[in-house]
This record gives C-alpha cells, structure tokens and sequence, in this order.
C-alpha cells in the first residue's frame, strides 16, 4: 500500500511539473517573440527618424530597440535557467534511483535530464 501511495504522489508530482513547464515555456516564447518585435519595429523607427532628421523618433525608435533586446535575452536566460535546473533535477532523481536500486527512477532521471538538454539545444 505504501509504494502504491508513494507512486501515485510521483505521478501526481510529475503531471504537476509538465503542466508548470508547458506553461512557462510558452509564456518565454511569447515573451521572446515580444522582444524581437519591438527590436525590429524600434530599429525601424530609429532608422526612419536618422533619415528624416527627426532626433525625437530617433531616440524613441533605439530605446524600443534596446528594449526588446533586453526583454528577448532576458526570456532567453529564463529557459537557460530551466535547462540547467532539469538537467541537474534529472541527475539527482537518476543517482537516488542507482542508490536505492529502483531502475524506474533512474529511467525518470534520464529522461528528465534529457528534457533538459533538449530544452538548452533549442534555446
């Protein structure tokens, strides 16, 4: 009955964390994407106010720019973070299941740092 218990708060454990992840994840990737638009359409106005002469847009147009860099890199970061703490989480989950011999865990571990790894290959 125990290990029944102890299973089922795994489990529940687990879907909690991939729902987290989902969600998180996303949210970076919409927050990237907000980034590099405002990079771009900064850089458009800054560009559009060099040639026009127009000091006000241009100065508008770089900090928006600038902006958008530091928002993107800062979403960028956040996933690098994450990356690093799977692959560390997956690590300690696969040594506890060497230590007390429960393959089962040291499957989950695996895989987790391989999540992990993934995420970082695609940031």
């Amino acid at each position: 009955k125990r290990q029944y218990q102890r299973r089922v708060r795994e489990a529940n454990h687990h879907i909690y964390k991939t729902q987290q992840n989902k969600m998180s994840t996303s949210s970076n990737v919409t927050e990237r994407i907000a980034g590099m638009k405002d990079e771009i359409v900064g850089g458009m106005t800054e560009a559009v106010g060099h040639l026009t002469g127009n000091q006000e847009r241009e100065e508008a147009g770089r900090e928006q720019r600038l902006t958008g860099v530091a928002r993107a890199e800062a979403a960028k970061a956040i996933e690098n973070v994450k990356a690093t703490g799977e692959q560390l989480y997956g690590d300690a989950i696969q040594r506890t299941g060497a230590l007390t011999g429960d393959n089962q865990l040291k499957i989950e571990g695996k895989a987790t740092e391989l999540k992990g790894e993934a995420r970082e290959a695609l940031n």
